[in-house]
């Protein structure tokens, strides 16, 4: 990494700049020059800047770290299954629960946190202020311990025990079975065995619009597609070479919740497809394909007279957009894609405005020699010998 000595408009010197600080500099000193550059041969280490000038945000390079690619498909998955957590859906809500006043005095990311359910990435600031001061882990786990026991006694009041699975006595036992379905899943193998036991029951047993956006982000990579019946609690599954299954969802029991899963499970494993990944290509395709396209065509049928009622009238009640088309998207956004995506090019931003202030550093520094030496021969400080030098 290379450090700069710059010289200000006022005449300062400022030593120690470097790729972390250069381009918050040359926008605080637009005219400042380059009096030194000195290149770090062995590439290693940091140099430790001796401006008090904090980086802002969005000047900041998010490093890239390397990551295992099997680590980061099987968090991918998990991160896809966080809605079935039952801690995580136990704190959503006992945020509910939380009084007004207290919530209030969150700051609206720790808001945002808390009613999602992700409590332990809360800030310390609201951690403090939801436990009055006392001790977050003891004052989650009692809550979720007081909660979880009144669901449970609850349970068992209105139904036979049959209707429950292990979770609902031991609230760590979800991820221990999510954490060992995953154990040996590398990327591009099929995540079928998150549907064995209680884990696959409990993602048949959720309500039939949460388990198709599940299923579509789970599998669709694989060539297969899910789709509301509209009868009952079903959902039809097609695979990419041509074969067709229905499952049965929230069956009332554990025991018909697992048989369903089981059978989700065979029907996967027997008709995958090649592994072919959700890519932001993929999803802006769909957005600017069926998304625009279903817009413009109702609108072009309404602009020729073709359509129920003046378009015009009623531009601004006109749904562009069905809602089959909003929830087939809905079922193959993902939102790590996303942000991965933003950062890469957020990241390119940021080197493209850096190296364009140090062509513009770079500019100052040759006007000033430029100046700098017009000035000298003007003055006559230099002879015809070291004039004909500088020309050649």
């Amino acid at each position: 990494m290379p450090k700069y000595t710059m010289r200000d408009s006022t005449g300062q010197l400022w030593h120690d700049i470097d790729d972390t600080n250069f381009s918050d500099f040359m926008s605080t000193y637009p005219d400042a020059v380059i009096v030194e550059k000195i290149e770090d041969e062995t590439g290693e280490g940091q140099s430790v800047s001796t401006v008090d000038m904090p980086i802002p945000e969005d000047q900041v390079v998010e490093e890239t770290v390397e990551i295992n690619p099997d680590d980061k498909y099987r968090d991918k998955i998990k991160n896809k299954l966080s809605a079935y957590d039952p801690n995580k859906i136990l704190l959503i809500d006992l945020f509910e629960d939380v009084p007004t006043e207290t919530r209030m005095k969150l700051k609206d990311s720790d808001f945002e946190l808390g009613k999602s359910g992700e409590w332990d990435k809360i800030s310390n600031e609201g951690k403090n202020i939801l436990s009055g001061g006392g001790n977050f882990d003891e004052y989650k786990n009692k809550k979720i311990a007081d909660l979880s026991s009144a669901n449970r006694d609850y349970g068992l009041e209105i139904a036979a025990n049959d209707e429950f699975s292990s979770y609902d006595g031991n609230m760590s036992q979800y991820n221990n079975d999510l954490n060992k379905a995953l154990s040996n899943v590398k990327q591009g193998q099929i995540p079928t065995g998150v549907l064995d036991g209680d884990l696959g029951a409990k993602i048949v047993g959720h309500e039939e619009e949460q388990v198709y956006t599940t299923l579509n982000k789970l599998y669709s990579d694989y060539g297969f597609k899910f789709e509301e019946t509209g009868i009952g609690d079903n959902i039809k599954v097609f695979a990419s070479n041509g074969q067709v299954t229905e499952i049965s969802l929230d069956n009332w029991t554990n025991a018909g919740d697992k048989e369903q899963a089981v059978k989700l499970k065979s029907f996967l494993d027997l008709n995958k497809g090649d592994y072919n990944p959700t890519s932001i290509k993929k999803m802006a395709a769909l957005a600017n394909g069926d998304l625009d396209a279903a817009a413009m065509e109702k609108i072009a049928k309404d602009e020729k007279g073709e359509g129920e009622w003046d378009w015009v009238t009623n531009i601004f009640k006109e749904e562009k957009v069905s809602d089959e088309v909003i929830k087939n998207f809905d079922a193959v956004y993902d939102a790590d894609i996303v942000k991965e995506e933003e950062q890469k090019l957020n990241n390119q931003l940021i080197d493209v405005n850096k190296q364009f202030l140090e062509n513009k550093a770079a500019f100052n520094t040759y006007k000033l020699d430029l100046q700098n030496l017009q000035n000298d021969i003007k003055q006559g400080h230099l002879s015809d010998e070291e004039i004909n030098e500088i020309k050649a």
